[in-house]
């Protein structure tokens, strides 16, 4: 099942955030995160499994998640691991593209 987007359901996110949805496979996400390197809230995506529930959705390597059903995730690892755990079959996120610019 893909994935649904449109604005991020909250003031005060990035501009650039948007809101997407997708069902769990399996019970599992397939999001692989880390914490930023750069302070702020949420999580980097780090790897995504092929086809499954975060790549539905849309979301990239590098993107970085800022809520899980409606609630604001902080920088801490586990606790976001454990809200997406807990988050039943279907999942609504709130992400922004990565910012970086390599060279």
């Amino acid at each position: 099942m893909r994935g649904t987007s449109g604005p991020p359901a909250r003031p005060g996110l990035p501009r650039d955030a948007h809101e997407t949805s997708t069902r769990r496979r399996e019970g599992k996400a397939g999001i692989a995160l880390a914490v930023p390197a750069t302070p702020g809230p949420g999580v980097i995506v780090s790897g995504l499994q092929a086809g499954g529930a975060g790549q539905m959705a849309g979301l990239v390597v590098g993107d970085r998640l800022l809520a899980i059903n409606g609630l604001m995730l902080t920088s801490d690892h586990e606790r976001v691991s454990e809200q997406i755990r807990s988050s039943g079959e279907e999942v609504r996120l709130v992400a922004a593209p990565c910012r970086l610019v390599l060279t």
